[in-house]
């Protein structure tokens, strides 16, 4: 994270908020390869939130996780989009999509729609 930190010209004390913020502050010294599959996952938003960008970009966030991690995940990103983050989330899960999301593109090799989540079972494709 230190890395990370200098990379962007990060203060180190970032590195503790965005710990706490995906719930690994506990976990601050453990090495990383002890991580379970979802810990590494929230390791993974903690870096890409160090430099505190204004849009977050999510590839598959709850991709190979345990319903605990998904919760997890999604605790996460419904407090970013709280405290004023705009998330971006790619995903197959259109019942990913249903919880999480506001907005709703949906992309076949070109844009083919854009809803709210709530009108998705009315579109064929």
């Amino acid at each position: 994270m230190k890395i990370f930190c200098r990379l962007t010209n990060t203060p180190f004390s970032r590195i503790n908020e965005v710990l706490d913020l995906v719930d690994l502050l506990d976990r601050k010294y453990d090495k990383v390869s002890n991580y379970s599959y979802g810990m590494k996952q929230r390791l993974g938003i903690a870096q890409a939130l160090l430099h505190d960008p204004k849009i977050l970009i999510l590839d598959e966030p709850n991709n190979g996780l345990d319903p605990i991690g998904v919760n997890q995940i999604a605790d996460i990103i419904y407090k970013l989009n709280h405290d004023g983050k705009t998330i971006c989330i790619s995903t197959h899960s259109l019942t990913e999509v249903d919880r999480l999301c506001s907005d709703v593109a949906i992309l076949k090799l070109s844009l083919i729609h854009i809803s709210a989540p709530t009108r998705l079972g009315m579109i064929s494709y």
